[in-house]
């Protein structure tokens, strides 16, 4: 089916008769704002392209009009016909039917880019239509109870909940014991956090325990423990991967640097940052989830970790710098890009991050000052 065919067919949508005669019509919601979203972004970029190649023709439209309406050309042809030179002015006049015949083509061009983005345009309009509606019957569906009846449970758990540590030695394949890895009584904060994530994920998607979805920050019915749920919680297995793995690497580097304590403390500071972020400049109807706001910031919090002027530090710097640079600057190129990301909430978590060692810093500073 081409975009033309599922724009035709996504506007005419009767969403009541979808949402009363699907067998699951949040997830059928799910998936026609999906295709909303996406087709919304295609036309976009069409109508980019239209305009561009709009511009085009007519900056080469207004050259041929400057050059039918050249003075010296009028000039030589009247000097053709005093001489009564036929040669020169038979070429000068199929010159001129030329001009005229190109003309006529980009204005017939030039007309049908017109009608192209104005019928863009309405598709566009029927589409952000359709998708206002659609918004606004999935919002039943996420509406949140002020407290999940379990928060409180969960949250004696998780401060009685200690890591199931064992000093005793390892043993392989061959029954032979073996000395500790060196990194194995390392990076519990890191451990810890990939753990909450991946069992939230395993709890709210194959288990499917529906008061998991009360943990997701709904910017229509904030309850002031989403701010801190929602850096847990992932839409889809590809969500939960990509995050996990982001966490890893750079978490490994700000626990190597600043222990237990500092690697839980900037994921939950950053991740907080980046949903206030949200809050502050996303509309009412967004629900945000994930742990690549606070990802983000670790990413700047592992980097201004490791400024220093040793050759290795400054090694380090330029590779994680460049990489971090690339990400943030890729989210501020495609803030207004419309694909279900929250970017929003990746530079505000960025940002976040940078405040934090920055400040850090500079207390650390008074303090010494102080002491001396």
């Amino acid at each position: 089916m081409t975009a033309s065919e599922k724009i035709r067919e996504l506007s005419q949508l009767n969403l009541d008769q979808v949402t009363q005669s699907a067998k699951h019509p949040q997830k059928e919601l799910e998936k026609i704002i999906k295709q909303i979203e996406s087709l919304l972004a295609h036309l976009k970029t069409k109508i980019a392209e239209q305009q561009e190649q709009q511009k085009l023709y007519q900056e080469e439209l207004n050259h041929v009009l400057a050059s039918l309406g050249d003075s010296s050309v009028q000039s030589y042809e009247d000097t053709a016909l005093e001489r009564k030179d036929q040669f020169t002015l038979e070429k000068i006049r199929k010159a001129k039917q030329l001009k005229l015949e190109q003309k006529q083509n980009l204005e017939r061009q030039l007309k049908v880019i017109k009608e192209n983005i104005d019928l863009f345009y309405r598709d566009r309009n029927v589409l952000e239509e359709q998708l206002s509606q659609a918004r606004s019957r999935y919002q039943p569906f996420i509406k949140k109870r002020k407290q999940p009846y379990c928060f409180h449970s969960w949250l004696k758990i998780l401060k009685n909940w200690k890591l199931p540590l064992s000093n005793s030695p390892k043993r392989g394949l061959t029954n032979q014991t073996f000395p500790d890895h060196p990194s194995a009584n390392k990076n519990n904060g890191l451990f810890a956090l990939l753990a909450i994530n991946f069992i939230i994920f395993i709890l709210d998607h194959t288990i499917s325990l529906q008061f998991f979805d009360t943990f997701y920050l709904d910017h229509d019915d904030v309850a002031w423990y989403q701010l801190i749920t929602s850096m847990f919680c992932h839409a889809n297995w590809q969500h939960l991967s990509s995050n996990l793995f982001f966490l890893y690497l750079f978490g490994k580097l700000v626990e190597e640097e600043e222990g237990v304590m500092g690697i839980v403390g900037s994921y939950l500071i950053c991740g907080l940052g980046a949903n206030l972020m949200s809050l502050m400049f996303q509309p009412s109807y967004v629900v945000s989830l994930g742990a690549s706001g606070a990802v983000f910031g670790l990413f700047t919090v592992s980097v201004l970790l490791k400024l220093g002027w040793h050759w290795r530090r400054l090694l380090e710097v330029i590779i994680l710098g460049q990489f971090v640079l690339q990400r943030v600057l890729f989210e501020l190129q495609n803030l207004d890009r419309v694909d279900g990301i929250n970017r929003i909430a990746h530079l505000g978590g960025a940002l976040m991050g940078v405040i934090l060692i920055l400040g850090l810093k500079r207390w650390q500073e008074r303090t010494q000052s102080e002491d001396s």
